[in-house]
């Protein structure tokens, strides 16, 4: 078949996958706060220190996608 353009906004599939990755994110900071008592931000930062011990605050905000006074607060507290 010939295909249409979307006509509503739902019917486009990037706002799908959009919508769905916001879903699943919200889902899993409240399953890592409720199981581990961390956000999704200070799991992503633990992850990366996992795998590379000793990086620095810079690389490592690089690496978690993070801004560098985000990472600094989540460190620090």
């Amino acid at each position: 078949g010939t295909l249409q353009a979307p006509g509503r906004l739902v019917d486009f599939i990037n706002y799908r996958l959009y919508h769905l990755s916001r879903v699943a994110m919200a889902a899993s900071g409240l399953h890592l706060r409720a199981g581990a008592g961390v956000s999704r931000r200070e799991w992503r930062m633990l992850a990366f220190l996992g795998e590379q011990p000793g990086t620095r605050l810079t690389e490592l905000a690089a690496s978690a996608g993070l801004d560098k006074v985000l990472a600094s607060r989540a460190v620090h507290g």
